[in-house]
């Protein structure tokens, strides 16, 4: 008589994946919405929002060649306006350096833009992380949501709550569904601040320059030659400037938390296959050889 081999149910976490189509509420609200009970941090936030709007109002008054730089997080973003924070005009272009809160439909269709990918399932792992530690010691304004301190006490690891995700206990993938909406970088895949391929397929003659976590320095280099900024301008690489995932940290994932995890941002790895496809073509422009 031969035995069966049980059958895993298909995954029922694949229903909750964040959807571009799915219409996102306008403005702050959202945010205010979930923000801590801290009035304090919701105006230090609000004041950021404001002052970048009414600066960038400013400059195209002026008819400024400006390129908004986006930070998606996760992906190198604090190192390079680290490195770039008082070189924004010293280029032939006039560099805009954005927070988080920026979205590709807040952009004027005429300005151009620039960003940078990073592959989803170590963007992971050091989006649990940063928040697991609070952001910290690098900025101190990322306190716990609700909704993070209850996935923490939960999942202490990336590969705990990864693997969740397929898990045959209701209860415990229910837990890992709602912890991958609760936790920050982890709730936000890379084409949300895009709003969607589509539509940056829409905007694609804005794009001026794309670059990927994994080849940073190398992209770091072509960014600054296209701005025509000095080449003496470097990447931190220190742990605390960079923002880097502590050394000593538990990065390990099973087979089955990398496929989940690739399950879950599926949409972000084509955008990054489309990505891939532009920065090729920046640099044969430019006369660089693809990293």
């Amino acid at each position: 008589m031969t035995s069966q081999r049980e059958v895993k149910p298909t995954k029922p976490f694949e229903e909750h994946i964040p959807n571009p189509h799915q219409k996102r509420p306008p403005g702050l609200l959202p945010l205010l919405k979930r923000t801590p009970a801290s009035l304090n941090w919701r105006l230090k936030y609000s004041l950021q929002v404001l002052r970048r709007e009414s600066l960038g109002i400013g400059r195209r008054l002026q008819g400024r060649r400006l390129v908004h730089l986006f930070h998606f997080g996760k992906t190198g973003g604090t190192a390079i306006k680290a490195a770039l924070e008082g070189f924004e005009t010293a280029g032939n272009y006039e560099l805009v350096l954005h927070d988080h809160g920026l979205w590709l439909d807040q952009i004027p269709m005429t300005e151009r833009f620039a960003f940078v990918l990073r592959d989803p399932v170590t963007r992971f792992v050091s989006g649990f992380y940063s928040r697991l530690r609070q952001e910290l010691p690098r900025h101190h304004n990322g306190p716990w949501f609700p909704e993070e301190e209850k996935a923490f006490a939960r999942f202490q690891t990336p590969n705990q709550l990864a693997l969740a995700l397929s898990s045959t206990d209701d209860d415990l993938r229910t837990a890992a569904i709602e912890a991958m909406h609760g936790i920050r970088h982890i709730e936000s895949p890379q084409w949300k601040w895009l709003r969607s391929l589509e539509y940056l397929r829409k905007r694609r003659s804005g794009i001026f320059f794309v670059g990927f976590q994994e080849s940073l320095d190398q992209d770091f280099e072509l960014f600054k030659s296209l701005l025509g900024l000095p080449g003496e301008i470097k990447l931190p690489h220190d742990e605390v400037a960079a923002h880097k995932t502590p050394s000593g940290m538990d990065k390990r994932l099973d087979l089955e938390s990398i496929s989940n995890i690739k399950t879950w941002y599926q949409r972000d790895y084509e955008l990054i296959a489309y990505c891939k496809e532009i920065a090729s073509e920046i640099r044969q422009a430019h006369g660089s050889v693809p990293s």
